[in-house]
C-alpha cells in the first residue's frame, strides 16, 4: 500500500511517534525485567500446604491455605470468546499485563516503581452458558512492603483490590499452557475434589510463575476456593457445586465457534 507522500514528510521531519516510543521504552523494561526473573526468586504470597491434602505417590492436587487477606493491583476483561487454545497469552491478556506491569513501573500516584511479583493470577468466572460473557481479572501481587498502602494506579481500568484468607484445592502442572488447557485441568481438579470438598462454583483461578523463556521446569496452577472451611464427614459428602461448573464449561465447549516474549510471566 502506497504511504501519502504528506503523511512521509510528516513522519520524516518529526521521528518516531511517541506511541512507539513508549513502545519501544516499554518492550526493553519488560524484556530485562523478564531476564531477572530466569535468575532470582520472586516474592510470592504465603500459604502452607495440608500434609495429608495429597497422595504422595500421584500428587494430583494439594489443599492450601492462604491465612491473611492480601493485596493486589487487578484490571479485569469480559469476553464471548472460545477459550484460545494456542500456547501463548491473547491479545487481550497482553494488553491486560502490561497496564498492570506498568503500574509496578511507575504509573501510580506515587510514580513508585514496585518489584515483579509471582503469580499473575487470573479470576475466571464462566458465562452463565453459551454466547454469555466470561470475566477474567488478572492481578499482581503487591510487594510485601506495600502491602498495607499500595500506590493509587493512575489508569482508571486498573484497581487496587484485596484477596482474602482462603483454603482452596490447587493443580500444579508444566509446559506452557493455554486458556483451553487450564479449562481442562480446571475440570480434572474438579472431578479428583468433587466428593471430598465443596467448592466455589461461579469461578476459577489460574496462576503462573514463569518467563516464557523458562523452557523447562514451567510452573502453571489452576485452583477452586474451599467453600466450607473444614473437610466434610466421608458420610455427609454435600453434593459439590464443581459437577455444575464442569457441565457449563463442557456445553460452552461444544459450542461452534469461533509464550509471547513481551511479557513476563505465562499467565
Amino acid at each position: 500500500m502506497l504511504v501519502p507522500s504528506i503523511l512521509f514528510r510528516s513522519l520524516s521531519q518529526r521521528g518516531p511517534s511517541v506511541f512507539y516510543k513508549k513502545l519501544i521504552h516499554t518492550s526493553h523494561r519488560t524484556m530485562f525485567a523478564a531476564i531477572k526473573t530466569l535468575f532470582t526468586e520472586l516474592e510470592t504470597p504465603k500459604y502452607e500446604v495440608e500434609k495429608d491434602s495429597t497422595d504422595d505417590k500421584k500428587k494430583e492436587y494439594e489443599v492450601r491455605r492462604y491465612g491473611e487477606t492480601t493485596t493486589w493491583v487487578t484490571i479485569s476483561n469480559s469476553s464471548i470468546d472460545e477459550p484460545s487454545e494456542v500456547n501463548k497469552p491473547t491479545k487481550e491478556s497482553r494488553g491486560m499485563f502490561f497496564k498492570l506491569f506498568n503500574y509496578i513501573s511507575g504509573e501510580n500516584d506515587k510514580k513508585q516503581k514496585i518489584d515483579m511479583t509471582v503469580p499473575v493470577l487470573k479470576k475466571i468466572t464462566p458465562g452463565a452458558g453459551p454466547f454469555c460473557e466470561t470475566t477474567t481479572d488478572m492481578s499482581f501481587y503487591v510487594t510485601k512492603e506495600f502491602q498495607g498502602s499500595p500506590p493509587t494506579p493512575s489508569a482508571e481500568d486498573v484497581h487496587v483490590t484485596h484477596l482474602p484468607a482462603q483454603r482452596v484445592v490447587v493443580r500444579t502442572f508444566d509446559g506452557y499452557t493455554s486458556e483451553a488447557k487450564d479449562l481442562e485441568q480446571a475440570r480434572i481438579l474438579a472431578e479428583l475434589t468433587k466428593d471430598k470438598f465443596e467448592l466455589e462454583q461461579s469461578y476459577f483461578f489460574t496462576a503462573g510463575y514463569n518467563s516464557p523463556w523458562r523452557v523447562t521446569g514451567r510452573r502453571n496452577e489452576v485452583w477452586f476456593v474451599i467453600k466450607d472451611d473444614q473437610k466434610p464427614d466421608e458420610a455427609n459428602v454435600k453434593p459439590t457445586s464443581s459437577e455444575a461448573y464442569v457441565e457449563t464449561a463442557t456445553v460452552k465447549e461444544t459450542k461452534e465457534s469461533s509464550a509471547d516474549p513481551s511479557e513476563i510471566t505465562s499467565a
